[in-house]
């Protein structure tokens, strides 16, 4: 098993630096929850709302515009053209966070006054776990990556950092906005990232099999309902027009972020 991560001649194969790119891609979620604190209390709530809005809108625009799109190429080049598992996998996703919030509060078995409360935490925990996810399929992107060669790989991780960290800030806020404290927001996106790490160790045997779309697939309907379900409800309460133009900004800035990325 370490044969596939030592090299004979003393250092990393490519495998290991899959794992290691996924991991600290993965742990870069860590760093708004350092940052953010910091700000100002009167720019903090305003601030928290924009990025709500702007990931919804990053939420949205990175399932129909990059992890769908590649996934139904994965699909194509498997042959399978024409194939329901892509929008059979994505409506499970949705439906799986759906179970998976309606057991939580029943199990939780919280009286009327504190549902609302509860419900938002555990928005907060469907977040991570769908983070968890999509790590995962970064995991598989990178490995495959490195399994060309080592300068792809970095290139790869280096891009795909650019396209996280934005999103990682939004992350920030639903977190907080769900309730969690700084130590459970912490713990959670760590736990997270190891989502990233099986993806890439898994890498090796699954990527490249039918496996790899639809598991995009699944994690591209999560990101669907979060931003559906949790986090446009709260976005579209607003007081005024002009908040709502505001609103409208800053959920096309969450889907311009991805534009560019997936596109430029």
């Amino acid at each position: 098993m370490l044969a596939r991560f030592i090299d004979p001649a003393g250092g990393l194969t490519r495998e290991a630096l899959a794992v290691a790119a996924s991991f600290v891609l993965s742990s870069v979620s860590v760093i708004p929850m350092f940052l953010l604190p910091r700000v100002p209390a009167h720019i903090h709530e305003p601030l928290m709302h924009a990025l709500l809005a702007i990931s919804c809108g990053s939420l949205v625009a990175n399932a129909f515009l990059h992890i769908l799109p590649e996934a139904l190429e994965m699909e194509a080049e498997l042959g399978r053209h024409g194939s329901m598992a892509c929008p059979l996998s994505t409506l499970a996703g949705i439906m799986a966070l759906f179970v998976l919030e309606k057991l939580s509060m029943l199990i939780e078995g919280t009286d009327q006054e504190g549902k609302e409360t509860e419900r938002k935490k555990i928005a907060g925990y469907l977040n991570i776990l769908v983070n968890m996810l999509d790590n995962a399929a970064h995991g598989l992107t990178l490995s495959a990556a490195f399994a060309i060669s080592a300068d792809l790989g970095w290139v790869t991780t280096a891009a795909t950092l650019l396209h996280e960290i934005p999103h990682e800030f939004g992350d920030y806020a639903i977190l907080m906005s769900s309730g969690l404290s700084l130590r459970e927001a912490v713990y959670g996106q760590l736990f997270a990232a190891l989502g990233g790490v099986a993806g890439a160790l898994g890498g090796a045997t699954l990527a490249g099999t039918a496996a790899t779309p639809s598991l995009l697939c699944f994690t591209a309907g999560g990101f669907i309902y979060i931003a559906m379900v949790s986090l446009a409800p709260a976005i579209k309460a607003t007081s005024s027009f002009t908040s709502m133009l505001l609103d409208l900004v800053y959920l096309g800035i969450g889907v311009l972020l991805v534009a560019v990325v997936s596109f430029g």
